[in-house]
């Protein structure tokens, strides 16, 4: 296996939802995976595990409406992100997918799990929870952005980051990461925000069938323990594997580790075809 990154070719795709879309591809065989990044991310908040999952798989890996390099919105609501996946898989992907997702990735990844089961083969949830309804920290956080009226400052960008993560990871990393941050307006900021805190509570009750992996820091300090224990009640195959001194971005902090979990449970376990 070469441990050389792979080359992503960069490509970009106008969705129903009217948003011009920047996405990546790397490979051009094998199952494809569709990774769905966190709030504030893009698509580089997987890049380190590419190398591992591209050997096997076809991998996509798109920035979710106004945040990287893809167009602003004006609608944030987990809808309109579930919306803008089922298209991109339709219609990029052609077929059904892996589907990975990080943080409000992974509440996105279950919404489109639980309407659309054709389009996925397996379910990967990394820091998720069912919901981010009235989430306590993330309605200080949307509090904490009324004191500025245009930008958002880029050390409060900086600092939102460091402290979403445990183990340690490279300046360059981190770097990185928060570079892609900074590309968010303020308007995606708030916007995003609402979407997550704002969605009904009930919206994560639903039940999903798909076979699903569970992969969760011990450290995580958006989402605990018992947001951990409430995903898996709805999800009836899973696997859970939690992660000692790692916090809310496992793929940042132990990204081949990471990578190899995802790579064994998606080779490993067979997908049920949809009802």
């Amino acid at each position: 296996m070469t441990n050389v990154p792979p080359t992503p070719a960069h490509l970009g795709i106008r969705l129903k939802g009217g948003l011009r879309h920047h996405y990546v591809k790397v490979g051009s065989s094998g199952p494809p995976i569709v990774f769905l990044h966190g709030f504030l991310d893009s698509w580089r908040s997987f890049q380190a595990m590419f190398v591992r999952l591209g050997q096997k798989f076809q991998l996509f890996a798109y920035d979710q409406r106004g945040h990287g390099d893809s167009e602003p919105a004006t609608d944030y609501a987990i809808s309109d992100f579930a919306h803008d996946a089922v298209d991109f898989i339709e219609r990029v992907v052609g077929s059904p997918a892996h589907l990975v997702g990080h943080s409000l990735g992974s509440i996105v990844a279950q919404r489109v799990a639980a309407a659309r089961p054709d389009l996925v083969t397996k379910l990967v949830l990394i820091g998720g929870a069912p919901t981010a309804a009235d989430h306590p920290g993330l309605r200080e956080l949307q509090a904490s952005l009324a004191e500025f009226t245009d930008v958002v400052p880029n050390e409060f960008v900086e600092a939102f980051q460091r402290s979403t993560v445990f183990a340690p990871i490279s300046e360059d990393a981190i770097g990185t990461y928060i570079a892609e941050s900074a590309k968010v307006s303020i308007g995606a900021w708030r916007g995003a925000l609402s979407g997550l805190v704002e969605e009904p509570a009930d919206s994560g009750e639903r039940s999903i069938a798909v076979p699903t992996l569970i992969l969760w820091g011990e450290e995580d300090g958006v989402f605990d323990r018992d947001a951990q224990r409430a995903l898996a009640g709805n999800l009836p195959d899973h696997l859970a594997i939690n992660y000692p001194q790692v916090g809310h971005a496992p793929q940042w902090e132990i990204p081949h580790r990471v990578a190899d979990d995802i790579e064994k449970f998606l080779l490993a376990f067979p997908a049920k075809a949809a009802d």
